[in-house]
């Protein structure tokens, strides 16, 4: 669907306030969020140009603003001063701008096992080499190896969503859930078009994303007019991302 030129989401409908049980600000700066990071949603480029003037009063500065519009939305996020801290700035935010969509910009982790084929047979999938074809399909992952036996010749588009300055982790488990949706053999919707969108990093020995880059990752796919996404990541409730699905 398009976007309405007023802003507005998916459904052609407004950005609604924020629910009146967001997720309580982080109490402490943790490995669980973007170190001075806030994540703020808004309907139009209006709305958030003017967030970041009213943001100036609590000295929280424009670190990236990005325009999305495959979902109808402006993601800004804010830089916070290490004095400050994230919890602090984002109660004064929300205080001081009760309907803005405002969170921490928080980390999420890898879910899932390794490939498995029983599923299939538990649920009696019979799917032939043509199943799924004119589909078009979204994973938000890791980066994928094409070049696996399962996957070649296989209808993948492939996209990176980072920062600068980060690294994309390994292909394992993209790869394998790639594998389980459209691979040669154990895929169930082999004929499929797969629009993979790559989000996580290595940081520290560790594998992780952030609520920006899904919701990037969102946009694109949504541009892209896929039917259904797969995600297989998970972490704690986050205001930014949950306004992606609350229309």
């Amino acid at each position: 669907p398009m976007v309405p030129a007023g802003g507005g989401s998916l459904l052609n409908t407004r950005l609604p306030p924020p629910p009146q049980d967001a997720p309580p600000a982080p109490t402490k700066e943790s490995a669980t969020i973007e170190p001075a990071e806030l994540v703020v949603v808004s309907g139009t480029m209006a709305e958030a140009q003017q967030l970041a003037v009213q943001a100036q009063a609590l000295r929280l500065s424009v670190k990236r603003r990005s325009n999305l519009p495959g979902l109808g939305f402006v993601v800004t996020v804010l830089r916070v001063p290490k004095e400050t801290g994230v919890g602090a700035a984002l109660l004064a935010l929300r205080q001081a701008q009760p309907n803005v969509w405002a969170d921490a910009n928080h980390r999420f982790q890898l879910m899932g096992d390794e490939t498995q084929t029983y599923g299939q047979k538990m649920i009696g999938w019979n799917a032939s080499a043509n199943c799924g074809a004119g589909m078009r399909v979204g994973l938000i992952d890791t980066t994928l190896d094409t070049n696996h036996p399962m996957l070649r010749g296989r209808q993948i588009q492939q996209r990176d969503f980072f920062t600068t300055g980060n690294t994309a982790g390994g292909a394992e488990h993209g790869t394998a859930t790639a594998a389980l949706l459209v691979g040669q053999e154990v895929g169930l919707i082999p004929g499929a078009q797969l629009f993979a969108a790559s989000v996580f990093r290595v940081r520290d020995k560790e594998t992780d994303t952030t609520a920006e880059w899904v919701v990037f990752a969102l946009n694109w796919l949504a541009e892209n007019r896929v039917a259904i996404v797969n995600l297989s990541l998970g972490g704690p409730r986050d205001g930014a991302s949950s306004s992606q699905g609350s229309n």
